[in-house]
């Protein structure tokens, strides 16, 4: 089932956080673009904690993390910034890869509602980091909540990686270098199917929230068993939808960003 989460909900960090370096300040984790941007943690030598303050308590359906260099995590819920017994922990989690290399990780509740706290921390155990870096890394974290379509998309999608390339040549035309100019990004297409009036009218929402969000982009989860699938993707196709008997039919692409 593909699910969505179109806006980032609104946070500050929280006075609990350690995951803070002068230069690259915790604060960037919440800096909307493509989730390169980076938060350092002064070292590793101890254990860590990144902690967002939602503001009022919130439920969210999802919080995902990207391009980490650690792959052990706890989430943690709380009504307060005091970390000693946690309302909601989620347990020492692994963080899952992405096709794409970078690494990606959408944690979901384990029941209703568990994010239902003001505070939402990461707490960060000592370990030894992906690329021997003697501090943490983290590049963006994203509070959401998650709309599900009214029918999950017709599962033959076409799926390719997109390189920003320039070729080298010769005076004659002779190829001398293929140089890559960005990192590879993932493109899908599929085909979405509506059967009735009531659900043709929700992924019209879907595809209006779309072009609505932020950069008119959103945090996409491509399967529930495979949380580390989760990709910020803009909707690059129209809306057309083709009206048969009895099913409408639009094809989606969506193209990472």
């Amino acid at each position: 089932m593909l699910r969505a989460s179109f806006a980032a909900i609104t946070a500050t960090i929280a006075g609990s956080t350690t995951f803070a370096d002068a230069t690259w300040p915790p604060e960037n984790v919440l800096l909307w673009g493509r989730p390169h941007i980076r938060a350092y943690s002064p070292t590793n030598a101890s254990a860590q904690r990144l902690t967002l303050n939602l503001g009022v308590t919130t439920a969210l359906d999802v919080l995902w993390m990207a391009n980490t260099n650690f792959t052990q995590v706890t989430i943690e819920g709380h009504g307060t910034d005091v970390w000693g017994a946690p309302a909601y922990t989620s347990g020492l989690l692994t963080i899952g890869r992405s096709g794409n290399t970078r690494y990606h990780h959408a944690h979901r509740p384990t029941a209703a509602n568990p994010f239902a706290r003001q505070f939402v921390s990461l707490n960060i155990p000592a370990q030894a980091t992906t690329d021997g870096d003697p501090f943490f890394k983290i590049g963006w974290v994203w509070p959401g909540l998650i709309v599900s379509p009214p029918r999950d998309i017709f599962m033959e999608p076409d799926e390719e990686k997109m390189e920003a390339r320039e070729d080298t040549k010769t005076q004659d035309g002779r190829l001398l270098e293929r140089l890559t100019l960005d990192e590879p990004t993932w493109r899908f297409t599929a085909k979405r199917l509506a059967e009735t009036e009531a659900e043709l009218a929700a992924w019209k929402d879907i595809d209006r929230r779309w072009s609505e969000a932020q950069g008119q982009a959103a945090l996409v989860l491509m399967r529930d068993a495979y949380p580390e699938e989760s990709y910020v993707m803009r909707q690059v196709s129209a809306s057309k939808w083709r009206h048969a008997k009895v099913w409408s039919e639009s094809d989606m692409e969506c193209l990472e960003v």
